[in-house]
C-alpha cells in the first residue's frame, strides 16, 4: 500500500507540475498576443486619425492621367465640386464627372494598392451626353458632364446606374436615367428625356407605369437599392409635373426588371 501510495503521490506531483508549466505557457503566449495586437495597433492603427492617402494639398489642382485603362500611384483626378461616387462590389472606389473643371470622366481607386485609374471619358471640359439609342449599350455613349448631386446607385449584379444631375457647361438639369456595365466599360441610355429640364410624370400614387419619370432634378444625395433589385430616390432640386422648379419630396421606385 505504502509502495502504491508512494507511485500515486509521484504521479500526482507530475502532474501538478505539468498543470503549472501548461497554465505557465499559456499566460506567456496570452501576454504576447495582448503585446502584439495592442503594440501594433497604437504604433500604426491610433483612432481618431486622419491620413493624407493620395492627390495634392493645394487648391485646383490638375489631374494626372496616365494611360488610359492602366492603374497607377501616379495617377489622380483633377480638383472636382461634386462628382458621383459608387462602390463597386470588390472594393474598389469609382468617381464619374463633377465640375471646376466640368468633366465627364470616369475613374477608379484601388485602395489596396493606392492606385487610380482614368477608365473613360476624354479628359475635357464641357463634354455634351451623346445618348445612342435607347436601351442599347455602345462604347460611345456617355451621359456627359454631371455635377451637383446627381443620383446613383450600385444594383445587386454590381452594375452602376447614374440619374440626372446637372450640366454645369451648358445651366441646365437632367432627369436621363444610365447604366454602366463594369465588364464592356460601356454606358447605356436607359431611360428618361434627352431634353433639358424636362418636367415630371408621376402618374397615380402607388400605380407603375412606363410613362412615370422623376422630374429632372439636382442635389438629390437619398437613394438606395433594395434586395429586390429595385433603386429608390428621394427629393432633390428639380422640376415637378407642372414644370415649376423648387425643393421636391417625392419617393419614387425604378423596377429594373
Amino acid at each position: 500500500k505504502w509502495f502504491t501510495f508512494v507511485l500515486y503521490s509521484n504521479k500526482h506531483n507530475d502532474m501538478l507540475s505539468k498543470t503549472k508549466s501548461q497554465s505557465s505557457s499559456g499566460k506567456r503566449i496570452c501576454l504576447l498576443f495582448y503585446f502584439c495586437f495592442f503594440g501594433l495597433h497604437f504604433a500604426f492603427g491610433q483612432g481618431g486619425t486622419w491620413t493624407w492617402i493620395s492627390g495634392d494639398s493645394a487648391l485646383n489642382a490638375p489631374g494626372v492621367y496616365g494611360t488610359q485603362g492602366v492603374p497607377s500611384v501616379n495617377n489622380h483626378p483633377p480638383a472636382e465640386y461634386e462628382p458621383v461616387e459608387w462602390k463597386d462590389k470588390q472594393g474598389n472606389f469609382w468617381i464619374y464627372g463633377g465640375t471646376y473643371p466640368s468633366m465627364s470622366d470616369l475613374w477608379k481607386y484601388n485602395p489596396f494598392t493606392n492606385e487610380w485609374t482614368w477608365i473613360k471619358g476624354n479628359g475635357l471640359s464641357g463634354q455634351n451626353p451623346n445618348f445612342g439609342t435607347k436601351g442599347v449599350a455602345n462604347s460611345s455613349n456617355t451621359p456627359g458632364q454631371r455635377t451637383y448631386g446627381a443620383i446613383t446607385w450600385v444594383d445587386t449584379s454590381g452594375t452602376f446606374w447614374l440619374f440626372g444631375g446637372y450640366n454645369f457647361s451648358n445651366y441646365y438639369t437632367t432627369n436621363d436615367l444610365w447604366k454602366y456595365d463594369l465588364g464592356t466599360n460601356e454606358w447605356t441610355w436607359v431611360d428618361g428625356s434627352t431634353t433639358m429640364n424636362a418636367n415630371g410624370v408621376h402618374g397615380t400614387l402607388g400605380i407603375p407605369s412606363p410613362s412615370n419619370i422623376p422630374g429632372a432634378r439636382y442635389e438629390a444625395a437619398s437613394a438606395w437599392t433594395d434586395s429586390l433589385n429595385k433603386l429608390w430616390l428621394f427629393g432633390g432640386t428639380g422640376f415637378d409635373d407642372s414644370d415649376r422648379v423648387g425643393d421636391l419630396n417625392d419617393l419614387m421606385k425604378y423596377d429594373i426588371s
